[in-house]
C-alpha cells in the first residue's frame, strides 16, 4: 500500500523448524511440507492426514487445511502440502491470492473483535439511524465533525491519529447516473465543498468495480492533500446505489497520522465502512474463529 509511504500488511518471517516451539503461539503460520519427505513438518502434516487425504493431495485434489486455535486463542495456521517441493512451488505461485485472503479475513476478525468486543459506540449508531435511515457500527471516541442536512453529508472523526469517516448520499431512483466518471468527481465535490478543499494527488488514484456488501460498486483509493495546511495522507472511498432507500452513497475513508505506520487504521476505516446498514444495528457480539 501507498500511504503514501509503502506499507505491507503482512511480513514473511522463516524460521528452522527446530525453534517451532518458539513461534507456535504465533497468530499467523504457515507450515510447508511434501508427501515425498520425511522432515519435521512434512512427517507432522503426514501425521495429522488420513489414507482418504493423501490420496487426494497425490492426485492433485487438495493442498491446503486451515486449522485455528490450535496452539493460541484467534490463531490461523495454513498447512501447505504436496507431492514434491516444486508442485509446492507451483501451487503456492497459482493460489496466491487465496493464500493471502485466509490471513487477511483473519486478521479482520481479530481487529473486529478488538474493535467492538469490549465497548462500542451504540448511542452514536442509533443516532445515525435515527437521523438519516442509515447507520454504521462506531468504535468510541467518534464525534460529529460536521454535520450538513441539507446538503446531505455527515463527517464522522477521530483523532490521535485523525481517522475519518465522510458520507454523502443523493436521492435516486435506480442509480442510473452512477459510473466511474461520476464517482471521481463525487470525490473532488465532496473534498472541495465539505473537507476543507481536500484534493486528490494526481498520479495516485486508482479506480475499479467490484461488490460492497452484495452491492455493485465503485472504489476509489489513493493520496490526499491540503495544499493550505501542507497536510495529506491516503483514501479510499466506495460509491454505491441501494435500492432499499432508493439512495446514492459515497463513503470515503482517510487517514492523517504522519510519522506511523497507516494501514491498521486504514483497515478500520475499512471495517467500520462495512458495518453500513439501512436497518438497526444490534449490539456486537464477538466472532469465532
Amino acid at each position: 500500500m501507498i500511504t503514501p509511504q509503502p506499507e505491507k500488511i503482512f511480513y514473511l518471517t522463516r524460521i528452522n523448524p527446530l525453534n517451532f516451539e518458539e513461534y507456535r503461539k504465533f497468530r499467523h503460520i504457515i507450515l510447508l511440507g511434501t508427501l515425498n519427505s520425511n522432515g519435521k513438518f512434512s512427517n507432522y502434516i503426514k501425521g495429522i492426514l488420513d489414507e482418504k487425504q493423501k490420496k487426494d493431495i497425490r492426485e492433485g485434489r487438495y493442498f491446503y487445511f486451515i486449522k485455528h486455535n490450535e496452539f493460541s486463542l484467534e490463531q490461523t495456521i495454513l498447512i501447505l502440502v504436496a507431492n514434491n517441493v516444486e508442485e509446492l512451488k507451483e501451487n503456492i505461485v497459482e493460489n496466491k491470492g487465496f493464500i493471502f485472503n485466509q490471513f487477511n479475513r483473519a486478521l479482520d476478525t481479530y481487529v473486529i473483535n478488538s474493535m467492538f468486543g469490549r465497548k462500542e459506540n451504540m448511542e452514536l449508531s442509533n443516532k445515525l439511524y435515527k437521523s438519516y435511515g442509515w447507520t454504521f457500527r462506531m468504535q468510541p471516541d467518534y464525534i460529529i465533525a460536521k454535520e450538513v442536512k441539507e446538503g446531505k453529508f455527515l463527517w464522522l472523526r477521530r483523532f490521535d491519529p485523525d481517522r475519518m469517516i465522510s458520507i454523502y448520499w443523493k436521492d435516486s431512483n435506480d442509480g442510473s447516473e452512477l459510473n466511474e466518471k461520476w464517482a471521481f468527481e463525487r470525490r473532488i465535490l465532496v473534498g472541495k465543498n465539505y473537507l476543507n478543499n481536500m484534493k486528490m494527488v494526481e498520479g495516485y488514484t486508482k479506480i475499479e468495480k467490484i461488490n460492497f456488501l452484495g452491492r455493485d460498486a465503485i472504489k476509489l483509493e489513493g493520496l490526499w492533500e491540503i495544499e493550505e495546511k501542507a497536510i495529506g495522507g491516503f483514501f479510499r472511498s466506495y460509491t454505491f446505489f441501494d435500492m432499499k432507500t432508493k439512495k446514492i452513497y459515497f463513503i470515503d475513508l482517510s487517514v492523517f497520522a504522519p510519522g506511523e505506520v497507516k494501514e491498521p487504521y486504514i483497515r478500520q476505516l475499512d471495517i467500520i465502512a462495512h458495518t453500513f446498514s439501512t436497518s438497526p444495528i444490534k449490539p456486537f457480539k464477538k466472532i469465532l474463529f
